[in-house]
């Protein structure tokens, strides 16, 4: 059974957060580890970046500032500089966490630009292709044993649901411990479904109180959405329009007692 404190939250600063418990240790499920360090107050530290603190001052004053980790400036940890943020996890009792990434594309513009002006050949992403399906590479790729970044972000999207269902998950670490990041293949909408519905472990009562109820993380995306639709800060003009990319939601929800 599922207390009434049980929550979805796809939001850190919400007034339907647990009620107050010992802070929980910060977890990460993808991502660069050596980007994040502890700050005081089980606030997280992460290398600082001078447009992330930007996007971060602006959205403070924002609709969305209810919907980003509340940011606390930047500090010098070791001699390097860090933005302090809010731990999501703060008061959640062993939860359930899954990251998704937004968008029917997670490269730049820029990025592209920058491709097709100095072309540059990573072996990394040949390798991590390969990994994943040994026959992806074209025979010059094969031969030079290296891929654009773009092509290989191009080529990642394909497989997965970003290009088709406009996000994709990342990862999950359900509440028992386990942790699943194997998604580069979870493209289909049934598939994406099946997921998520192992990440909820097929109880229909996290995501949905009574048959007359709306699904609960539809109740917390919805006001997202809402205020995503027209702000200050994206604007809707074409002159002062902004996109995000590389944008992640991240959803959690905990079984309290269970």
């Amino acid at each position: 059974m599922f207390s009434e404190n049980d929550t979805w939250m796809t939001q850190p600063s919400s007034p339907l957060l647990l009620p107050g418990t010992e802070p929980q240790p910060w977890l990460q499920l993808v991502g660069h580890a050596e980007s994040f360090q502890v700050g005081e107050n089980g606030r997280l530290l992460k290398r600082h970046c001078e447009g992330e603190e930007r996007c971060f001052r602006r959205l403070m004053e924002d609709r969305l500032s209810a919907f980003v980790p509340s940011f606390h400036g930047v500090v010098q940890h070791e001699g390097q500089d860090y933005t302090m943020m809010d731990n999501l996890l703060t008061r959640f009792h062993a939860p359930a966490i899954m990251d998704c990434k937004m968008g029917t594309r997670t490269y730049q513009e820029e990025e592209l630009r920058l491709a097709r002006e100095r072309p540059k050949l990573r072996q990394d992403m040949y390798e991590k292709m390969v990994a994943v399906d040994p026959g992806a590479p074209t025979a010059q790729e094969g031969a030079q044993r290296g891929v654009l970044k773009t092509r290989y972000m191009q080529w990642r999207e394909s497989l997965s649901s970003t290009t088709t269902q406009g996000f994709r998950i990342e990862g999950v670490r359900k509440a028992n411990g386990e942790c699943r990041t194997n998604f580069k293949r979870t493209k289909s909408r049934e598939q994406v479904g099946e997921a998520l519905r192992d990440f909820v472990d097929h109880d229909p009562r996290t995501v949905v109180s009574d048959g007359s109820a709306p699904p609960r993380p539809a109740t917390r995306l919805q006001p997202l959405s809402s205020r995503a639709s027209y702000n200050e800060y994206i604007g809707q003009k074409k002159e002062k329009q902004r996109y995000i990319t590389v944008g992640d939601i991240v959803c959690m929800y905990s079984a309290g007692g269970r």
